[in-house]
């Protein structure tokens, strides 16, 4: 008998008995051999090292000098061997059981009531109400998320049946509330069609409905313009200017002269009239309120070559 068996130690052979049974170990045993593992590392010191140590002085301030070997992911793993639980075809039948599920549950939650719009924000709006907008898209609460985010290019297109709507979005806030966000085509004057007014957009373009008989001011009033050309000319660069510099005119006439086929005079709210050029109307009328400005008498401001003032009556 040599040494090794003689002092309990465990022979060559015995190491390979131990491995051959831990290679035939079912899987409750190998959760078990783990778990006494991890248990080990937890277990009190040898009571004789701990008296042995006493003896010896420790500052107490001093790091720990105590390490525990905790066993690693490989250590673990090797104990858990992969086995497919499923043949690959079964796999593939699983995934897409799985996606059809997520999809059947995501349609129905779409299509139920508890996706249905209940919430609608408008903004950018600044002439139109809020019904208007809404009534222009035909949105409405109660109809299905689903269906409006699905479609916002169709709703974004009939909201522009209503002249007055350049542009539409739609947003969700929330899944039961979206914002309906609107960019407008402002307005920018009046003109007398028959015997009512009528609302003139930046486009050039006229709205339908009459706002009355009588006339409005808060806008200026487009008067003598033959053509839709005409007018889209001049309504596209009225738009332009400034608010402070549109609202400061009352009247928009073309006048067109043999110098000028395009001449207009704008009758001004301080008293003062503007002759321009309608394709130059943009460029020239920034510098109409410095001249306004210096002008000691009320008068004509020919912006149409050069620019200079005349006083009336000279």
């Amino acid at each position: 008998m040599d040494d090794d068996e003689k002092n309990g130690t465990p022979s060559q052979a015995d190491d390979g008995a131990t491995q051959a049974h831990a290679t035939t170990m079912t899987s409750k045993e190998r959760v078990a051999h783990l778990q006494a593992l991890l248990d080990d590392a937890d277990t009190p010191s040898d009571p004789d090292l701990d008296e042995a140590n006493a003896d010896h002085d420790f500052d107490i301030d001093a790091p720990s000098q105590t390490f525990i070997t905790w066993p690693t992911a490989a250590s673990i793993l090797a104990w858990f061997p992969h086995v497919p639980y499923f043949y690959p075809v079964e796999r593939r039948a699983l995934r897409v059981i799985a996606i059809l599920t997520v999809i059947a549950v995501g349609l129905g939650y779409f299509l139920s009531p508890l996706a249905q719009i209940k919430s609608i924000q408008v903004e950018g709006n600044t002439t139109l109400t809020k019904q208007e907008v809404l009534s222009a898209a035909g949105i409405h609460k109660g109809l299905s998320v689903l269906s409006v985010v699905s479609q916002v290019n169709y709703f974004s297109q009939r909201a522009k049946t209503n002249p007055q709507i350049k542009q539409m979005q739609i947003v969700m806030s929330s899944p039961n509330e979206i914002v309906v966000q609107v960019k407008e085509v402002n307005k920018i004057g009046y003109a007398l069609i028959g015997k009512n007014f009528h609302f003139i957009l930046a486009d050039g373009s006229t709205l339908k409905q009459p706002v009355g008989t009588k006339r409005p001011t808060e806008l200026p009033l487009y008067d003598g313009f033959n053509s839709k050309t005409e007018l889209k000319q001049t309504s596209e660069q009225f738009s332009a200017l400034s608010p402070a510099i549109r609202a400061a005119v009352s009247e928009i006439l073309w006048s067109p002269v043999k110098g000028n086929a395009n001449r207009l005079i704008l009758f001004m709210n301080d008293g003062n009239e503007v002759l321009v050029s309608a394709d130059e109307l943009t460029k020239k009328m920034k510098y109409y309120p410095a001249m306004a400005s210096q002008m000691t008498k009320k008068g004509v401001v020919d912006l149409q070559v050069g620019a200079y003032a005349t006083p009336y009556g000279q």
